[in-house]
């Protein structure tokens, strides 16, 4: 996914990022793995369920800085999210089986964080025999 420069991505088992490091006008992208489910499909079959949690987040300089650039980081989000239905990523035995999408735009949490958060929950099911 072209991401642009300045943008962050990285791996995460906590909830509390540092968007320091993240130049003005990048992302960071935080992908948090949140549950693995094993079942049996057949004899000669096994399903592996992966719930994996993809955080944007995006650091703006004041409430009225995030209302200008609302629109081009849900954009940004709606992109990343189409990037995961694209079927050139559901091959090799791997099928997207969910997309949620939950934005958080709520004034509390600009007011404490100045940042603009998103969150996408994926939910892949890897097939093996």
């Amino acid at each position: 996914f072209p991401t642009g420069s300045g943008t962050i991505v990285t791996k995460s088992l906590f909830y509390k990022f540092d968007l320091t490091a993240v130049p003005s006008t990048g992302y960071l992208i935080a992908i948090v793995p949140r549950a693995e489910r094993h079942e049996k499909a057949s004899r000669v079959q096994d399903n592996t369920e992966y719930e994996i949690q993809v955080d944007v987040m995006r650091k703006v300089a004041d409430i009225a800085a995030a209302d200008a650039l609302a629109d081009e980081f849900f954009a940004f989000v709606e992109a990343l999210k189409a990037y995961f239905r694209e079927p050139a990523r559901q091959n090799d035995g791997i099928a997207s089986k969910r997309i949620e999408h939950d934005p958080i735009y709520a004034d509390n949490h600009l007011q404490e964080h100045l940042q603009l958060t998103s969150t996408i929950t994926l939910t892949i099911t890897r097939i093996t025999q």
